[in-house]
């Protein structure tokens, strides 16, 4: 950023979080830990140009010309909205859809509230329906999809576009995200995935009887989770879900997952597995299993705090990509760190043959 004088970052939120760590972590590493955190807290209700001065030393590193970042794809984590706000710099989110081309609504920069993600834009029309879905028509909105040879219309007869997503809007004409109204996992990077992909992959592994695919919420974005009916005398569920994976894009890649407890899912009249219930026993596991103590200093620590998930007490023999779920996006990060912590200049080249932990110690 300093060196190609980059103005404006436009980028999804992980690679805005990852910055954000990768500030914190050279503010550990110069022993300025508890400076910056008392800076931060003097800065929180500071006019934007006294946040700027109290902050100068990160704006000289990410240099004098860089003031803003544009946040889309997802929903940025109201934490990372705030840090970067409170150091001084201008965060604008927007939002939109491939078929609206693309933008419907984005904030003003300097006159945004938090969790927003902005006014609608000149020129669109939008409502908020009974159900609190978003609605748009006006000449932004594409026309129909083409499939397979077929036209189908995008728009109701009315014109109105349904775009599956749920909004509230204040007094002042301000958007909030509220979530899909579908099942559509949205991962931190942005990208989409239809849990229907995950369960196929699934469901032809050995030892699966049945399985559904949730969304667990991870600082404002979902991540997908693999609930799981095993047989009787199954597989080890980690070495299934490392199967399914291998057939599935790495940002479809499943994450977490859970053995269901009884001998079938809560189910419909129609036999479908009700989600809410299911959900719910998920996440009421996921608390009453805390996180692995780690160790300071050690690689598991490092690991587990870029990916914010636990990682096993024995993982030398772990592969980083299958077992960890490691993205493309992580590892960058934990190069950063490692040359960071340990004041090396690693082979990238090197870093990325790395298959497992065992390799990556080495």
């Amino acid at each position: 950023i300093r060196r190609e004088r980059i103005s404006v970052v436009v980028a999804v939120p992980r690679f805005i979080e990852a910055l954000q760590r990768e500030i914190e972590r050279q503010e550990e590493l110069n022993g300025t830990s508890e400076e910056f955190r008392h800076k931060f807290a003097m800065a929180e209700h500071e006019h934007f140009l006294r946040r700027w001065w109290r902050f100068r030393r990160i704006h000289s590193g990410l240099g004098w010309k860089f003031w803003a970042f544009v946040s889309g794809g997802a929903a940025l984590p109201e934490r990372t909205e705030t840090f970067w706000r409170r150091l001084g710099y201008a965060v604008v989110q927007g939002y939109g859809m491939t078929e609206t081309t693309s933008l419907i609504s984005l904030n003003h920069p300097f006159r945004s509230a938090s969790g927003s993600i902005g006014r609608v834009l000149d020129g669109v029309d939008m409502r908020i329906d009974e159900n609190g879905e978003v609605l748009v028509r006006g000449e932004n909105v594409a026309v129909a999809y083409q499939q397979n040879g077929r036209i189908q219309s995008l728009a109701e007869s009315d014109g109105w576009f349904r775009t599956g997503d749920l909004a509230e809007r204040d007094r002042d004409g301000r958007l909030f995200f509220k979530g899909r109204r579908k099942n559509i996992i949205v991962t931190p990077a942005g990208m989409n995935v239809f849990p229907e992909d995950l369960e196929k992959a699934l469901r032809m592994q050995a030892g699966v009887r049945d399985c559904v695919v949730i969304g667990i919420d991870r600082d404002g974005n979902t991540e997908a989770c693999a609930v799981l009916l095993m047989n009787a005398a199954g597989p080890d569920p980690a070495k299934v879900v490392e199967s399914a994976n291998r057939g599935l894009a790495e940002y479809q890649r499943i994450r977490q997952w859970f053995v269901w407890p009884d001998a079938d899912f809560p189910r419909t009249p129609s036999q479908k597995p009700v989600l809410p219930r299911i959900r719910e026993v998920v996440e009421h596991a996921g608390r009453e299993c805390p996180e692995t103590t780690l160790g300071r200093d050690s690689l598991r620590q490092l690991i587990s705090r870029l990916t914010g998930r636990s990682v096993p007490l024995s993982f030398e023999k772990s592969n980083l990509e299958t077992d960890l779920q490691l993205s493309s996006i992580d590892r960058v990060e934990l190069l950063s760190a490692l040359e960071q912590q340990y004041q090396l200049d690693l082979n990238e080249a090197e870093f990325q043959e790395a298959a497992t932990v065992a390799q990556l110690e080495k």
